[in-house]
């Protein structure tokens, strides 16, 4: 079906219209509460009532009958049981059974159907883009009916949950309905971790076998709630008292239509969720092991279900600080092209050029090309979208310019020129960036417990920062004066949010409005909490602002937050071992913030620091081909976030590069595997992967599903396992990984080779141009590598590590020559221009066993390279390289790129 049937559209805000269903060919509306009566969502002849008023913001309606031969699409099915899949996706015309639970559409009804026992729940998510942000006022109502059992030895919950939350990580259920068991049968209301039993007062509703169920909001504070029972649709709702949760309501993250055994729970570890159901009981015959379910099984029926409210507008614009456009030219990079045939081998040039493309073609052109940061491939179609997380696009911001330096690609300029505007237009006059709420609704309104105009225009210190690395690129690539003004001025404004406690100093919050101030009373973050690492962005911000300005400011501050995260943020203990927040992200972005500073300032502790934090990092994955698992803690954590990744090559170039520690080997490994097959190079899989969903799913203004696929080429994912880019459970893509794999992909680059005056030193035998030479690798296909002089230089070359050393060997033009070893390195003498150079040594492919993610796995390596790998993944496996394992050398066609001017990062 096409997605657009299911939408109604006409001129206005848009409402969430989520679900709306009834059992008899209800004409859906959406409707506004009037009086303390609620509002009536259908009559039990299954005609809409008369006196219901429509929202006056209704414009956007989902619906889906449930008599028609097929659950619409947004519902989603999840059986509670280690025995049915975590999340079902099937057709619904034979219904889908397992041992332990079904859902059937029978007689205009929804049948959820699961044995009561311990092990067994089932229930239906109605999802509306995973996360739905709203506003008052919006409302859940279900018609629900219990079977005739006998309540005396089968316990069970069933009704209707709202999972909601907002931008502070905060979480909570609100559960609305029945729990029957040892002969009780009442209504119950859990909402934050408390439960209120029996509420109504009423046995007519408490003992009902059919019943409507209502969740509404009751006041536009976002915190305040009421609930509704009654037993037809003419009557008066019988409310709860209105309740406060702790938080404010930001989104709905999913609704459910549940049959629960009594003691199952089945929900998020990290949301207050409720207890095992004997828990609820008053009478004490009845609580612990008085309540044990029977085994039979039970089912309960839905014929309404419904949801209503607002969401937001597409049709305003965005409110920057500045409203005026700044008149900025950018620059495009500078160099060589030209056509070349290449041996088909890892190419960092191709994938700085994939990474262009992704960078600007995951972006909104209706919202200045604000980036999607999340990709969701657990849909047809699949789709990008937009939520809080979009704060990343700074990543993106620095990015880009290198890796244009890199590539020389052209493609979409027009991203570059609009998102300088924007950054002019972000920041305020007292220096600092500005994120803006307005006209970006699924943004941060109230987060990071914002200081000053916390509801248009927020910041964080450590995006700040990374735009301060941006703005220090921009002066680079456009030679204007302006993007060093704003780059003092915001080094500056960084310096006014930091708490100076004389050796070190912290940022005590994660966000201000204009104008903010700190006091020295301010306290750190909590020590070894996820929010005390933020202090590396913005070290990392001042040291390359500091490298390309000399500013004593930024070397200061810089070396204060250094002080802060090395020795009382509860980070890392004294010799380098990490402790606190268990990410592995946030450890490995420490490390390359205090490295940086500490080539900075020529600090030989602090960088032995680096190094053994460094060292104990490879021990917490798997370092043979770089498997470092996003939480460290556990041995079998399944999948890596290639933000990980990309900082250990980061780290390990910037050692190696600096000859502070010989990393070039862990560099070498990792980029050829896990790094490289970390970067999406083509769409089929993504299509392939959503044609295995029956269901056509709804989309939401938040969201895209144009040339998802092919836009998502040259992005980087969040989840990959030991063999398969995509672990299953959701994304692939979080775009924060896209962000910092981009610029690892420069630092990758960078460290290739180096010109050294009349010496270019090659690193690493990889694909490269340079105004010296081109550098063509055979490496996997053969072991030889060669350079194309194009300036006479003297050639030293690194040879890796599991070469014979007895069996390299060296021509010039065809003709033997004689070399030297220099640690690693042979050094060939002078070269001259037009002649062509090569190394070659024997290369063989050996197995390995291995364990990643708790998983084992055979490989067999090439050189440095893995060519194959089993088992195989299952969804988009990676490391399909039987060709370099078996085949002859390919070749391919490509444009060159040689930069006239790189910078220093």
């Amino acid at each position: 079906m096409n997605r657009r049937g299911f939408l109604k559209q006409s001129v206005g805000s848009m409402p969430v219209g989520l679900i709306g269903m009834s059992c008899r060919s209800l004409e859906a509306s959406n409707s506004k509460a009037s009086g303390g009566n609620g509002v009536d969502l259908a009559s039990d002849s299954g005609q809409a009532q008369d006196t219901l008023k429509p929202y006056t913001h209704a414009s956007l309606e989902l619906s889906d009958d449930f008599d028609g031969p097929a659950l619409g699409p947004q519902w989603r099915v999840v059986g509670i049981n280690t025995r049915i899949p975590a999340a079902w996706d099937v057709s619904w015309n034979q219904g889908r059974e397992s041992t332990a639970a079904k859902v059937h559409l029978r007689d205009s009804r929804l049948l959820l159907t699961g044995r009561n026992d311990r092990t067994c729940g089932i229930c239906i998510y109605g999802v509306y883009g995973g996360r739905t942000r709203v506003e008052a006022p919006w409302a859940m109502e279900a018609v629900m009916e219990l079977p005739e059992i006998n309540y005396a030895n089968t316990p069970l919950r069933s009704g209707i949950t709202m999972r909601v939350s907002n931008e502070r990580n905060w979480g909570a259920y609100v559960e609305l309905g029945r729990v029957c068991g040892s002969g009780i049968d009442k209504s119950f209301l859990f909402h934050e971790g408390s439960y209120l039993e029996g509420w109504t007062g009423r046995p007519e509703i408490e003992s009902a076998k059919r019943v409507h169920l209502r969740i509404e909001s009751a006041d536009n504070s976002r915190r305040a709630i009421r609930v509704g029972m009654k037993l037809q649709t003419k009557d008066n709702w019988t409310w709860s008292p209105i309740l406060k949760l702790s938080q404010s309501i930001l989104w709905f993250d999913n609704l459910q239509l549940m049959n629960f055994d009594v003691r199952h729970h089945g929900l998020e570890p990290k949301v207050t969720a409720p207890p095992p159901l004997f828990s609820l009981f008053e009478d004490s015959e009845v609580r612990g092991d008085g309540v044990e379910p029977s085994g039979e099984e039970v089912t309960i029926a839905f014929d309404l279900a419904r949801f209503e409210g607002k969401v937001f507008s597409r049709q305003q614009g965005i409110g920057y600080i500045h409203s005026d456009v700044p008149e900025i030219e950018v620059q495009s990079a500078k160099g060589d092209r030209y056509e070349a045939l290449v041996p088909d081998t890892f190419d960092v040039e191709e994938r700085a050029r994939l990474g262009v493309h992704a960078l600007t073609s995951l972006t909104d052109p209706q919202s200045d090309y604000e980036i999607y940061w999340f990709g969701d491939f657990n849909r047809r179609p699949p789709v990008l979208l937009h939520d809080l997380n979009d704060w990343v696009q700074p990543k993106f911001m620095e990015s880009l310019p290198l890796l244009r330096m890199v590539s020389g690609s052209q493609e979409n300029r027009h991203v570059d020129q609009r998102w300088s505007e924007v950054l002019l237009q972000m920041q305020g006059s007292d220096g600092l960036v500005y994120f803006p709420n307005v006209g970006r609704p699924w943004a941060w309104s109230g987060i990071w417990e914002a200081v000053g105009n916390r509801e248009e225009h927020l910041l964080s210190a450590g995006m700040c920062a990374r735009l301060l690395g941006a703005m220090t690129i921009y002066a680079f690539r456009d030679q204007n004066p302006k993007w060093r003004e704003a780059s003092d001025k915001l080094a500056a404004g960084l310096k006014r949010i930091v708490v100076d406690k004389g050796s070190y100093g912290y940022i005590p919050l994660r966000g201000f409005g204009p104008n903010a101030q700190v006091s020295n009373d301010d306290p750190p973050p909590e020590p070894g909490s996820q929010y005390a690492f933020l202090a590396a962005w913005v070290i990392i911000g001042l040291v390359q602002y500091q490298r390309a300005t000399e500013s004593p400011l930024a070397l200061e501050l810089a070396g204060k937050l250094v002080n802060y995260l090395k020795d009382h943020a509860g980070c890392y203990e004294p010799d380098g071992t990490w402790i606190g927040f268990p990410h592995f992200h946030c450890h490995t972005h420490g490390i390359q913030a205090m490295l940086e500073y500490g080539l900075l300032t020529n600090s030989r502790d602090l960088m032995q620091f680096c190094i053994q934090s460094y060292e104990h990092g490879k021990t917490r994955g798997n370092d043979l081909v770089g498997f470092f698992p996003e939480f460290y803690r556990d041995p079998n954590y399944p999948s890596v976030e290639i933000c990980e990744v990309a900082d250990m090559v980061a780290v390990s170039s910037k050692l190696a590069l600096s000859g502070a520690h010989d990393a070039w080997e862990d560099l070498d490994r990792w980029a050829r595997n896990h790094f490289a097959e970390g970067q999406n190079t083509y769409a089929d899989w993504i299509y392939d992967h959503a044609a295995r969903y029956s269901r056509e799913d709804h989309w939401t203004l938040n969201e895209s599903t144009e040339d998802v696929a092919e836009r998502s080429i040259g992005a980087f994912g969040g989840w990959l396992t030991g063999s398969d880019f995509f672990e299953g459970r959701m994304g692939p893509f979080m775009h924060c990984c896209t962000g910092n794999a981009t610029r690892a992909i420069y630092y990758l680059w960078e460290s290739i080779l180096k010109d050294e005056g009349d010496r270019v030193k090659i690193n690493l035998l990889l694909n490269r141009t340079s105004p010296s030479l081109d550098m063509d690798s055979y490496i996997p296909f053969e072991g030889r590598v060669e350079m194309k002089m194009k300036q006479p230089r003297r050639l030293s070359i690194r040879i890796p590590a599991w070469t014979d050393r007895k069996k390299v060997m060296c021509r010039v033009n065809d003709q033997p020559r004689q070399f030297a070893w220099n640690e690693g390195y042979i050094d060939v003498g002078w070269a001259n221009s037009g002649q062509r150079v090569s190394v070659e040594f024997p290369i063989q492919v050996r197995p390995i066993e291995t364990v990643m993610g708790g998983k084992s796995y055979g490989l067999r390596i090439k050189g440095n390279e893995v060519v194959n790998i089993q088992p195989d993944g299952k969804i988009c496996p990676i490391y399909q390289r039987d060709h370099y394992w078996h085949g002859p050398v390919r070749y391919k066609k490509v444009t060159r790129f040689c930069p006239q001017e790189t910078i220093n990062w």
